[in-house]
């Protein structure tokens, strides 16, 4: 089950939250499409997302918390950053400077710049985890 919502200040039940969106889907069982803004759902990643259009998917890691990693559709060559900046104030210039990989970083995922492959780049960062569900704010990078 896929929540989109748009964050308004003072009226999310989430960290605080820029001008993205916030949207949520389980571990291991569907992939995100940044330019659509929506969930490929699947049995899982490697049957379901396949070569589909997707970008991202979360990965559970249970040795760890929090548990999200953050997996990148190599169909596709989607690439991540991983900035040490603030989610806020990350910005297209940040984008621009930064260093990107396809390979899958197996440290508790928080916050990433994702460079799709027509080269637009979008800010990522995991907001919550319950159970097998992540939500997450994305906003693309103007």
């Amino acid at each position: 089950m896929l929540l989109t919502l748009l964050v308004v200040s003072g009226c999310s039940p989430f960290p605080p939250a820029s001008t993205g969106v916030v949207s949520s889907m389980e571990f291991d069982d569907a992939c995100f499409d940044l330019a659509a803004g929506k969930m490929v759902q699947g049995v899982s990643i490697n049957e379901k997302c396949g070569r589909a259009l997707w970008d991202f998917a979360f990965l559970y890691n249970a040795g760890t918390k929090p548990h999200a990693r953050l997996a990148l559709n190599p169909m596709l060559d989607v690439k991540a950053a991983y900035p040490t900046k603030d989610y806020a104030s990350l910005t297209l210039a940040d984008a621009l400077a930064a260093t990107f990989t396809a390979q899958l970083r197996d440290q508790p995922f928080q916050l990433a710049i994702i460079q799709t492959p027509l080269h637009n780049y979008y800010k990522v960062r995991v907001i919550r985890e319950k159970l097998n569900t992540v939500w997450f704010e994305w906003e693309q990078l103007k």
